[in-house]
């Protein structure tokens, strides 16, 4: 099949902006085909701005695929990069030149942050968050917690109780029924107690975001998976606030499983969940791109996973899972998504605009990175 009739064949999606960066053609190797050492595999830098879903149940596999990818969009595309790391496994994340100790001649630093960091630690800042995400915090739910509500929102229309050490004084100063039982909840939470979390006197993960041209966020560095949810929450936020400044951002979320799955208990959980389904419904008018990582089609929300146009495959793909990508993305071939059952290991199979034509490939080895694990300085 030639290239015009291949390319024909494709569904047609509006043009988007360029996202190319003056880089040699080498940058954007992705690896070669599958089998075939000497016929490389390109990413197309004006086709990496789409939703991309990346799957496969094995960790390693699928870390090794997200690394990939993320490394060449970061050194051969102008794209912004935010990475929400779940699992602790992209703390390794560098431009392939600073990996293998060369030089760049227009670098672009990648900041990673972690918890722990002693000069550069991941906080937030509990007054950044607009007030929909701190109720949410809180454990308030706007259709039965109504009462609660009002008393919060009373109190911080007076400018008082931004941080949450005031905030359970306050409430008991309004003195309301709905006032007393959210400042008895507000104890209970033990919500200030959260060091790891709150940005005191360090800047906060926002503040570095803004000006970072590449962030790498290790979430797993949190002892509760609520407090992970909570900074993850603080982070989409911000993008979401900033959405209009017109910069172009490939938003990673590699654990997307924890942060929009199908099912939610919490409305923690379910804040997150909105504002990556948010995001994947509103991204692209904005210049906001997911990359989706999680083990299993599934696992996702289908209102996110219907908006991924792009997809890399890697191995311990099952059946079930090509049947549910099938029903969620049907612009992709089924004859080549039945081809990602029998993957060996380091290839993956890429199918959508952001390939040339869809293919199984051999990802290209990764220098080894010098970047400590878990963000440490």
């Amino acid at each position: 099949m030639t290239d015009q009739s291949w390319e024909s064949s494709r569904p047609r999606l509006p043009d988007q902006p360029r996202a190319t960066h003056p880089h040699r053609l080498d940058a954007l190797r992705l690896g070669h085909v599958a089998g075939f050492p000497g016929l490389p595999v390109h990413l197309r830098a004006d086709r990496v701005n789409r939703h991309t879903f990346c799957g496969g149940r094995d960790p390693a596999q699928r870390a090794h695929a997200v690394s990939a990818l993320v490394e060449r969009a970061l050194v051969g595309t102008s794209l912004s990069l935010v990475v929400l790391d779940l699992d602790g496994s992209l703390s390794g994340i560098e431009p392939p030149a600073a990996q293998a100790g060369g030089s760049r001649s227009d670098p672009r630093e990648v900041l990673h942050l972690h918890p722990d960091s002693v000069h550069r630690p991941l906080r937030i800042r509990f007054a950044d968050l607009p007030v929909r995400s701190r109720a949410a915090l809180l454990g308030l739910d706007p259709a039965t917690d109504r009462t609660e509500l009002n008393a919060l929102v009373h109190v911080w229309s007076e400018g008082r109780a931004l941080e949450l050490g005031t905030l359970a004084p306050a409430l008991r100063d309004l003195g309301t029924a709905g006032a007393l039982r959210l400042a008895e909840r507000v104890d209970l939470l033990t919500l200030p107690e959260w060091q790891t979390v709150w940005a005191a006197e360090e800047p906060a993960v926002t503040d570095a975001l803004a000006t970072a041209p590449a962030g790498v966020l290790d979430l797993a560095g949190y002892p509760g998976r609520e407090q992970r949810l909570t900074v993850a929450l603080g982070v989409l936020d911000h993008l979401l606030a900033r959405r209009d400044d017109g910069g172009q951002v490939l938003v990673v979320l590699h654990g997307a499983d924890h942060l929009c799955p199908p099912d939610t208990t919490s409305p923690v959980e379910r804040a997150v969940r909105n504002r990556v389904v948010q995001l994947a419904l509103e991204g692209h008018r904005h210049g906001l791109w997911l990359v989706v990582s999680a083990p299993a089609p599934a696992d996702v929300h289908r209102g996110v996973l219907s908006r991924c146009t792009n997809a890399l495959l890697t191995p311990t793909v099952t059946e079930a899972d090509l049947t549910e990508l099938g029903a969620a993305l049907p612009h992709l071939p089924l004859d080549m998504l039945t081809r990602a059952e029998h993957l060996g290991a380091g290839e993956a199979l890429a199918a959508g605009p952001f390939v040339h034509r869809d293919v199984v490939v051999t990802l290209r080895d990764r220098p080894q990175a010098t970047t400590m694990r878990r963000g440490r300085d």
